[in-house]
């Protein structure tokens, strides 16, 4: 756990689908991530080495019905609120259809 989070957050944390919100200094938003399972996610992001994680000071999850629930809200947030480190679904590009005639 980054020290500056309180490790019996890892208590409360759901086993259903959502989204995981990490919050660093200042209330900047970090991530934004989907799971099936919220807490072991949450976890395993913890689990890992990552400097990123360390910057973690507040953490916030809104669960959804399911998996698809989860997927459109991952991505819904992540366009509207940009955080830092979710590079591949910020980028909103015009989309084009082929039409075979």
């Amino acid at each position: 756990m980054p020290p500056h989070l309180d490790p019996a957050l890892l208590d409360d944390l759901p086993e259903s689908a959502g989204v995981c919100l990490f919050y660093g200094d200042n209330d900047a938003l970090l991530y934004v991530g989907k799971s099936v399972n919220l807490g072991q996610r949450i976890r395993a992001h913890f689990a890992s080495d990552l400097r990123e994680y360390k910057e973690v000071r507040r953490i916030h999850w809104h669960e959804t019905v399911g998996e698809l629930g989860a997927l459109l809200l991952e991505s819904r947030l992540v366009k509207e609120c940009q955080p830092i480190h979710n590079r591949r679904l910020r980028r909103i590009s015009d989309l084009c259809t082929w039409q075979l005639v």
